[in-house]
C-alpha cells in the first residue's frame, strides 16, 4: 500500500516526465510566450505567474494590462507588483492610470487600497492624485483609504515605512 507522500512524490515525478520538452519548447524561438501566459492565466493562474517570471521586459510590457488588473487581487498582489516594478518606471508612469481606470470606475475600498499601495511604490504625486479622488468617492470606506494615504504622504517617515512594508524598499 502506497502512502500519500509516496503517491504525491510519484505524481510529481510523472508530471515532470509527462512532457519534459515543454519548458524547452516554451523558450524556443518564435513562440509567443506572452500570448501563452495570457491564455494560461485563464486556466491556471499559478502556472501562468510562474512562467511569467521568465519573460523578457518586452514580454512583460505586452502583459501590462494583466499585471495592472491583477494588482488588486489580494492573493497574488505581490507577484503582479513585482512584474510592474520590473518595468522601466517612466514607461509605467505613462500608462498606469489608463490601465488602472477600468478597475477603479466601480472599485471598492479593496481596489482603491491596492492601487494606492502600488502608486506609492511608483510615485508620490500619482498616489496623491488617486488619494484625492478616493476622498471624493461616495463610499465611506474608499474615502477612508484616501485619507489614510493623504496622511502617509504628509510624513516622509511614514512613506518610507509603508514602502518597506509593501516590499518596495
Amino acid at each position: 500500500m502506497i502512502n500519500e507522500i509516496d503517491k504525491l512524490k510519484q505524481d510529481l515525478v510523472n508530471s515532470f516526465y509527462a512532457d519534459s520538452n515543454a519548458p524547452a519548447r516554451f523558450f524556443s524561438e518564435g513562440v509567443d510566450r506572452a500570448g501563452l501566459v495570457r491564455e494560461i492565466m485563464v486556466e491556471d493562474r499559478n502556472v501562468a505567474l510562474k512562467l511569467a517570471e521568465y519573460l523578457s521586459e518586452s514580454e512583460y510590457k505586452q502583459l501590462f494590462d494583466l499585471w495592472v488588473g491583477g494588482a488588486s487581487h489580494h492573493k497574488y498582489v505581490t507577484m503582479y507588483r513585482k512584474f510592474i516594478l520590473a518595468l522601466p518606471r517612466d514607461w509605467v508612469l505613462e500608462r498606469i492610470e489608463a490601465a488602472a481606470e477600468p478597475h477603479l470606475i466601480n472599485g471598492d475600498m479593496e481596489e482603491y487600497r491596492r492601487y494606492l499601495e502600488l502608486y506609492l511604490l511608483l510615485d508620490e504625486g500619482l498616489t496623491r492624485k488617486l488619494a484625492q479622488r478616493a476622498l471624493a468617492h461616495s463610499d465611506p470606506e474608499v474615502k477612508e483609504a484616501g485619507q489614510d494615504f493623504i496622511e502617509i504622504l504628509e510624513d516622509e517617515t511614514a512613506i518610507k515605512e509603508t514602502r518597506k512594508y509593501l516590499g518596495g524598499g
